[in-house]
């Protein structure tokens, strides 16, 4: 029997292919990264902008990193719902991506 041509002698992953294409479609990871992050900049407020950092954003779960103990408890119990708010309500009203959407946020003690 004849072996199987290939036409491409190189074969390219499809996660390759696949993130090229959606890059192109302008919704890459970077994209939706740069997205959550810069809404959560302007949303969280100033007293807490020293003690929270973003560090990751993935299939709509949002994670920051919290200095203090006490605070961290006050946005988990307290707060976590509202953030989730405000940043889907700023990522509509400032980004042309009304697919992206932020189920949850995980507070985690650095």
């Amino acid at each position: 029997m004849d072996a199987k041509k290939r036409y491409c002698r190189q074969a390219i992953p499809i996660t390759t292919i696949v993130s090229d294409v959606f890059g192109k479609m302008g919704i890459s990871r970077d994209t939706e990264h740069r997205i959550v992050f810069d809404a959560w900049d302007s949303i969280v407020p100033p007293k807490f902008k020293n003690k929270c950092r973003a560090l990751s954003f993935r299939n709509g779960r949002f994670i920051v990193e919290v200095k203090s103990a006490p605070l961290m408890q006050e946005l988990k119990c307290f707060r976590q719902s509202e953030f989730v708010m405000l940043l889907n309500q700023e990522i509509k009203f400032n980004s042309n991506n009304q697919s992206l959407i932020v189920n949850k946020i995980e507070f985690k003690s650095n």
